[in-house]
């Protein structure tokens, strides 16, 4: 599955964008055999970090999930 992982005016990290990837890959593996992409964009508002997440799983199956924390990994977490 290819993982895309942005930042609209927040600074990634190598260590987050890996963690991101193996989480998607684990989390989505569970329910779905061959995921296409997803897309990851996190973002920061005031003191909370946003995450949302978009899976593609194909043929028209698109799934969407969005959390908020004030950790940035945690907003992932509670996305995913």
């Amino acid at each position: 599955m290819q993982v895309v992982v942005t930042g609209k005016q927040v600074d990634l990290g190598e260590a987050l964008q890996r963690h991101v990837s193996e989480r998607l890959v684990t989390v989505v593996g569970k329910y779905f055999d061959s995921p296409i992409g997803a897309r990851v964009v996190f973002s920061r508002e005031g003191p909370l970090f946003h995450a949302e997440c978009s899976v593609h799983v194909g043929a028209g199956i698109d799934k969407q999930a969005r959390g908020e924390a004030a950790d940035i990994y945690a907003s992932f977490e509670a996305a995913a």
